[in-house]
């Protein structure tokens, strides 16, 4: 047994939160990333009190992942998180602490 294998993965909660600019209306938010090769896309709740869209992910501790919402099928960013851009393509950005 190799000392690595006794070591366990820590996951903590994080929160993706797209609050949505006055006057516009979405029939669907998603949400995909790095976390596993952009393959699923996890749709977030939205909240009418406070015309957000929220969801909750289970991601590994210490690791930076890249993501994006999709709009009603549309890749977005959110511009109030973290934001990296690798040549022409700009993502959001998470570092899991």
């Amino acid at each position: 047994m190799s000392d690595n294998e006794d070591e366990e993965e820590i996951f903590l909660n994080v929160s993706f939160i797209y609050e949505v600019e006055k006057g516009k209306k979405y029939n669907l938010i998603q949400l995909s990333g790095s976390w596993d090769n952009w393959k699923e896309k996890t749709e977030l709740k939205y909240d009418p009190l406070n015309n957000r869209w929220k969801c909750i992910k289970s991601l590994p501790k210490g690791k930076k992942f890249l993501y994006k919402y999709l709009l009603d099928g549309n890749w977005a960013v959110n511009r109030n998180e973290r934001m990296e851009s690798q040549g022409d393509i700009v993502n959001n950005m998470v570092k899991i602490a």
